[in-house]
């Protein structure tokens, strides 16, 4: 929506037809002239849109829903495929090792269930595909994108919640500049619950 209210053309795919409807509903009630489609689909198969046909597609959802690397390659691949040459692409990814301190209870802990989150990104005791965030520059370099930036959207804040929802205003400001200073520095990457690859699609 906030798009559309910004005044961008917008198609918005999702597979839950629940969300759909949600955004339908909203499209609705919106007062302003906007320019939105909603479509049930499958972010592995975009073969109702052409190629080359989206300035910018953002991907904010459907990579850690995906366990098998085919599917999260087909996801991306798609995503490419429908962006112009020059085009900007974002992709959402939830970090492996963030995963674990995450929640940190016993049943986490156990060693066969760090090994399996840290050597392939799943967690049985957890329905997400947890990402390494190189693994996402990776496979964006094969799809012919080229990284502008990859960084942690909330860095290392869901550890340490109470403490910055105390902080004074000024405080909460250093605080955030203190984050944007560092959201792209590779030896703590890994450490934010989430992250963003921001790329451009190369020219052939």
């Amino acid at each position: 929506m906030y798009f559309a209210e910004e005044g961008h053309d917008v198609t918005a795919v999702d597979i839950m037809p629940h969300y759909i409807e949600l955004l339908e509903n909203k499209i609705k009630k919106n007062k302003t002239s906007i320019n939105i489609k909603a479509a049930i689909g499958d972010a592995r198969d975009l073969s109702r849109f052409p190629a080359q046909v989206f300035d910018i597609v953002l991907c904010l959802g459907p990579l850690y829903h995906l366990k098998n690397a085919d599917d999260r390659y087909k996801c991306l691949s798609e995503a490419c495929r429908v962006l112009k040459p020059e085009g900007i692409i974002a992709i959402a990814y939830v970090n492996r090792f963030a995963s674990i301190v995450a929640n940190l209870r016993s049943e986490n802990l156990k060693r066969g269930i760090v090994d399996s989150v840290i050597e392939n990104g799943i967690d049985p005791l957890n329905p997400f595909y947890f990402s390494h965030p190189f693994e996402i520059e990776e496979i964006a370099q094969s799809i012919n994108c080229k990284k502008i930036h990859n960084l942690g959207t909330n860095g290392i804040s869901y550890i340490l919640k109470d403490k910055v929802n105390n902080l004074s205003n000024d405080d909460f400001e250093n605080w955030i500049y203190f984050h944007l200073k560092t959201c792209e520095d590779s030896s703590i990457l890994g450490y934010s619950m989430h992250g963003l690859y921001i790329g451009k699609k190369n020219i052939v």
